[in-house]
């Protein structure tokens, strides 16, 4: 991912501030997602990403929320990134769990996705619904969006 790439990024977003964008990225660089983020990419995939996840970025980026794949996000954290959000009260665990919830995933896609039984991610996402206030496990999501906690 080049300075081109990255100076397209943010002069589409500046022409058209509505548009989502999204990047697939080799590797797992936390400088080059910082720097994608900073650009206005509000959603990155890694190149090996299968189709269900790709479709599920690009829902969540549809949707409005800044989506990656749990092994970029982690990248993000602490860099200042839009999107990797400030300290919150979630776990790591939930902020993964609400971020592809808010992308889309459904529970079974969150549990191969994060190598958990659904089970596990259904617990976990009841214990993000209590700690937000959430009716649901999709309105917990909106509302760690609304804060910038995902």
């Amino acid at each position: 991912m080049g300075d081109d790439v990255l100076r397209l990024a943010s002069a589409v977003r500046a022409r058209v501030p509505s548009c989502g964008i999204v990047l697939m990225m080799a590797g797992n660089r936390p400088a080059a997602v910082g720097r994608a983020m900073a650009a206005g990419v509000h959603g990155i995939v890694p190149t090996d990403t299968g189709l269900p996840r790709l479709i599920a970025t690009l829902k969540g980026v549809a949707a409005g929320c800044v989506t990656m794949a749990p092994s970029l996000a982690g990248s993000a954290m602490g860099l200042g990134v839009p999107g990797a959000g400030p300290a919150t009260k979630l776990s790591t665990r939930e902020s993964q769990v609400l971020r592809l919830t808010a992308g889309g995933a459904t529970v079974k896609e969150i549990a191969a996705e994060l190598y958990l039984a659904a089970g596990t991610v259904r617990n976990v996402t009841s214990a993000s619904i209590k700690k937000l206030g959430g009716r649901n496990r999709f309105d917990a999501a909106r509302i760690a969006v609304e804060q910038g906690w995902i």
